[in-house]
């Protein structure tokens, strides 16, 4: 299999890097660290990593240029790994899509995607409906621009064709993950033993867990139950008395649970949820902002908005207005 024409040194294996967007710089380096690891382990230079060569990101990528070539789409690759953290704002030029469809058309090559890599492709035509698995971040924008997308909640796929991971630092789990299909054993257990890694967590695993946010063990099973009831009723929230109930103690209970290890009240700690849903919202849909406080459980807009108000200081029309602003001006959201 080869990405394009000419050839690689035997037994080498060449790893494409595209990045249409953004420079996401954390997954770059967690990547170029774990299989530059992989060849020292091995004792082996069998992977080989280039980045495909973008006019638009060429000084960005002078950062990686020691670690990393460039190559052309024309070279040859035994894999495409396409990175980004951004939704497309803006269609691929036709160039890079005939290139792009060149690959992809003329080759069974395998590909791996990286948070939002895979929208790229989808809004490019060159998958339809596909299921994408991308950093929580994005679900409600993607929900709403691809009403057709079907979003898993897991860390990562991996398939023989695509696979898919959400990035950040579930990269590394994917990674080691997927280098376990094509090594030994004993180069994987050295190479988890070089990089730290006691524990990989599979494929299936949920993105988001209360238990990781509020400490792990630590915390009482009454609050992350508790906390799950909230985050599960959002738009038509529940009183303490009915939280309370559904976790099998009394109101009176929950509430010093919540004092003791999180020093808020259940009721304040729902509010803030909300809240929070409500600024994600604002942030990165076009919902009306009636729309965001309905489905974020304010029963009427002058309730919304001084709520929001009182938390964060702005009003939600405020929260909007520096999101276009931010937009207009070309800055990540």
């Amino acid at each position: 299999m080869s990405g394009g024409q000419g050839s690689a040194e035997k037994g080498h294996i060449r790893i494409a890097i595209w990045l249409p967007s953004d420079i996401p710089v954390l997954e770059l380096a967690l990547c170029e660290t774990f299989f530059r690891q992989v060849n020292l382990t091995s004792d082996q230079n069998q992977y080989q990593l280039g980045l495909i060569r973008n006019t638009t990101h060429n000084d960005a990528l002078s950062l990686f240029s020691e670690h990393m070539p460039c190559w052309e789409w024309t070279d040859h690759f035994d894999i495409l790994l396409i990175m980004s953290n951004l939704l497309p704002v803006e269609n691929i030029s036709q160039e890079t899509l005939q290139l792009l469809q060149n690959v992809l058309s003329g080759n069974e090559i395998p590909l791996i995607t990286v948070n939002t890599g895979i929208m790229w492709l989808i809004d490019a035509g060159l998958y339809q409906n596909f299921p994408v698995v991308v950093h929580w971040e994005h679900w409600d924008e993607i929900g709403e621009s691809y009403p057709r997308c079907q979003i898993l909640p897991q860390l990562y796929m991996i398939a023989d064709s695509i696979s898919l991971c959400a990035g950040k630092l579930t990269l590394v789990d994917f990674l080691h993950e997927w280098i376990s299909h094509r090594e030994s054993s004993r180069t994987v257990n050295m190479l988890a033993d070089q990089l730290c890694i006691d524990r990989v967590r599979s494929a299936e695993e949920k993105q988001r867990l209360p238990a990781v946010t509020l400490g792990g063990d630590d915390i009482q099973p009454r609050i992350t139950m508790a906390i799950e009831l909230m985050e599960n009723n959002i738009e038509e929230p529940l009183s303490t008395d009915e939280i309370a109930e559904y976790v099998y103690i009394s109101r009176r209970q929950l509430e010093r649970l919540f004092k003791r290890y999180l020093n808020v009240l259940p009721a304040r700690y729902y509010l803030q949820l909300r809240l929070q849903r409500a600024q994600h919202l604002l942030r990165t849909t076009g919902k009306s902002i009636v729309q965001i406080g309905l489905v974020c459980g304010f029963s009427s807009g002058p309730h919304f908005s001084s709520s929001y108000k009182s938390y964060y200081g702005i009003t939600p029309r405020d929260e909007r207005t520096k999101r276009f602003r931010r937009k207009t001006s070309g800055e990540n959201l």
